[in-house]
């Protein structure tokens, strides 16, 4: 077990209402971590606790296995070999050399994934916008246009332009900033939400409208950009049947754009009809 020195005080996340307590040993990585996550600090304990090594300060808890496994995930990356337990709530990670701040972001970006699938939602490569009130979630891997419409956001409020957390909620789903982002991207402004009114996959193009999106190349686009818990074939039937119920939950579509803000006009016309009661819908 990755045990705490006493002079050591734990960085707590809060990121769509999942804890991580994060206790690093490298002191110029702690101070970095907690510039980068700061406006998801918590006051609350967490769920999972995770520890950072120092380089050449083994942890006893990695051991020889790689890949996936029941409750356990064993990441050996270039940077360094981590291990994951969410049942547990112990993660642990052991950089090779001196420890990097992007380092420790992308095993904590696992560590919530993992954590966000075990309370009934998933990590998604996706931007979310806030708009009056409604959160806009576009789904695609990098070069998609995820960046370009987080931009375009104008005076609304981006939950993130890469990585969003969404769980299901009493009505509907919500949409859940992160705070991983590259600094070249979107920031993130904080830990915010809003409930999900629309999914949207990506095309660029000369034209813009938003067309019709079967559930099934939906749902295909929403597996293919569940990160990490879309490889454990343990959590496959599970992932496969959330995105499903997602689907079925809020209304999808493809939606062409051009790198304007005209894309804007298209999702509000939708929205405004979806929205209007059959009543007072024009003849």
């Amino acid at each position: 077990m990755c045990v705490a020195e006493p002079a050591l005080t734990p960085c707590t996340l809060a990121i769509a209402g999942l804890c991580v307590e994060l206790i690093v040993e490298d002191s110029a990585l702690d101070q970095a971590i907690r510039e980068r996550y700061v406006a998801f600090g918590a006051m609350r304990p967490a769920q999972t606790r995770a520890c950072v090594r120092a380089a050449g300060r083994p942890c006893l808890t990695i051991e020889a296995e790689v890949g996936v496994g029941r409750g356990r995930l064993t990441l050996p990356v270039p940077s360094g070999r981590g291990v994951i337990e969410v049942a547990a709530g112990r993660a642990v990670f052991e950089p090779h050399g001196r420890p990097e701040v992007d380092d420790l972001d992308y095993f904590v970006r696992v560590v919530v994934a993992l954590l966000a699938f075990d309370s009934g939602g998933v990590l998604l490569h996706a931007a979310g916008v806030v708009r009056r009130g409604g959160a806009h979630v576009f789904v695609g891997r990098s070069g998609s246009g995820k960046t370009t419409v987080a931009r375009l956001a104008g005076d609304h409020r981006v939950l993130n332009d890469d990585l969003l957390v969404v769980l299901p909620a009493v009505a509907g789903w919500v949409a859940h900033a992160t705070p991983f982002s590259n600094p070249t991207q979107v920031l993130p402004v904080g830990a915010i939400e809003a409930p999900i009114e629309g999914l949207y996959t990506l095309t660029q193009d000369h034209d813009v409208y938003l067309a019709p999106l079967p559930a099934s190349q939906a749902l295909a686009a929403l597996v293919a950009n569940a990160p990490v818990v879309n490889a454990d074939p343990y959590r496959a039937p599970a992932l496969v049947a959330r995105l499903s119920a997602l689907v079925g939950a809020v209304p999808v579509g493809n939606l062409h754009f051009r790198p304007d803000p005209s894309f804007w006009d298209v999702i509000d016309a939708t929205s405004a009809r979806a929205t209007t009661p059959p009543s007072a819908a024009p003849a």
